[in-house]
């Protein structure tokens, strides 16, 4: 049985190329992801080698899928697996292309359907992150709040209010970076 291992790693939505160079820096050490994850990623121990990873954001279900990974092994693209609408390929050694992605309007129309999914995040987010503050705030004694008074649950208002704002700080710059993304392929 081949020895097989967990990496965990935390990467950003607008980290794609970081992340295929970590993926083909792990092969070049003899470890080839077998099967992706949100954070940890499974590699299997094999002969050190240079292939090429490839990553794609597709929002696909039942038939375009299929038809869709279909056209990619007919490339010469191996579907490593899917994590958060998040395809991942490595390059079988007949792929017709270095790329799967190899013209602008694809690389362009690829990075719009990573923003329209991150923005409408980012709003739910930003609209969660204000309603929790109205909350926090009209609690506080200087609000016009109970002084003395806080029921269990208000408790956890506070913490849940700093989360979510770092989530929405989080996600509106990785939908910044993702913009520069698309007006440097112009």
């Amino acid at each position: 049985m081949t020895p097989t291992r967990t990496r965990w790693r935390f990467f950003l939505a607008h980290q794609d190329s970081k992340q295929e160079a970590w993926f083909e820096e792990q092969a070049r050490q003899g470890w080839h992801l077998l099967r992706p994850g949100l954070f940890g990623f499974t590699f299997e121990q094999g002969e050190p080698c240079e292939p090429r990873y490839r990553l794609d954001y597709q929002v696909l279900r039942g038939e375009k899928r299929a038809e869709y990974l279909a056209l990619f092994r007919d490339a010469g693209w191996a579907f490593l697996g899917e994590s958060m609408n998040r395809y991942y390929f490595r390059a079988r050694p007949e792929a017709l292309s270095p790329e799967i992605l190899s013209d602008p309007d694809s690389r362009k129309e690829r990075i719009r359907r990573e923003l329209r999914v991150l923005g409408l995040l980012l709003a739910l987010n930003g609209w969660n992150t204000s309603v929790m503050g109205t909350k926090v705030l009209r609690a506080l004694p200087w609000s016009g709040g109970h002084p003395g008074y806080m029921a269990p649950v208000d408790y956890i208002f506070p913490p849940v209010l700093a989360l979510t704002a770092l989530a929405t700080l989080l996600l509106g710059w990785c939908c910044w970076k993702l913009a520069r993304a698309l007006k440097s392929e112009q």
